[in-house]
């Protein structure tokens, strides 16, 4: 099989990064806000490149990909996916797609039909338009804007369950946060909330 190349393709305003790692029937993957096709699917991918082509592109909003600095819309970024999808030779796909992403390939499966062969969502959200939701990223938002610690924090609760927090106790925990804090790029993650 191949080695992970990362490549990128252009659509729309953006340059998409993507990587394509394995041979085989496709399965792309879709980050959640804030990471990018690496960050959150790296374990993942290397246990299921063995007999598959595995895709996994970077959005909007996050390092890696370039993109005019307009509203986000799930379309755009579906857009993006089936771009990525395309360029590494991909007709039909398995498809998974984590918080953010769960909500683009829910949209990119409804959009496309015939190019998904199966769809896994995993920690999605139906809308935003709730009371709940409304509530959640409007905190996000302000976080963001206002206290990266607290924001960190609010990431870590949202984003793991709570036995892997327990699982990787206080010290981790805290490591973790630190390099939130210092690592994430605020402004690209407040367009993806």
């Amino acid at each position: 099989g191949r080695h992970v190349t990362s490549r990128t393709v252009a659509v729309g305003d953006a340059i998409v990064a993507y990587e394509v790692d394995g041979d085989g029937p496709g399965l792309v993957l879709v980050h959640g806000t804030g990471g990018d096709g690496r960050t959150h699917w790296d374990l993942v991918a290397s246990a299921l490149r063995t007999g598959r082509t595995v895709v996994r592109p970077t959005l909007s909003g996050s390092p890696g990909t370039t993109a005019g600095g307009g509203p986000l819309t799930l379309d755009a970024l579906v857009a993006q996916v089936v771009a990525a999808a395309d360029d590494a030779g991909l007709a039909a796909f398995d498809l998974a797609g984590y918080s953010l992403g769960a909500a683009v390939a829910a949209r990119l499966a409804a959009s496309v039909p015939e190019r998904v062969r199966r769809l896994v969502l995993v920690a999605g959200f139906a809308s935003a338009d709730d009371a709940r939701a409304r509530l959640e990223f409007g905190l996000w938002r302000s976080l963001i804007r206002t206290d990266h610690d607290a924001a960190a924090r609010l990431f870590m609760l949202t984003g793991f369950s709570p036995a892997f927090l327990v699982a990787m106790g206080e010290e981790q925990v805290e490591a973790a946060v630190r390099v939130g804090v210092e690592g994430d790029d605020w402004d690209r993650m407040l367009r993806q909330v």
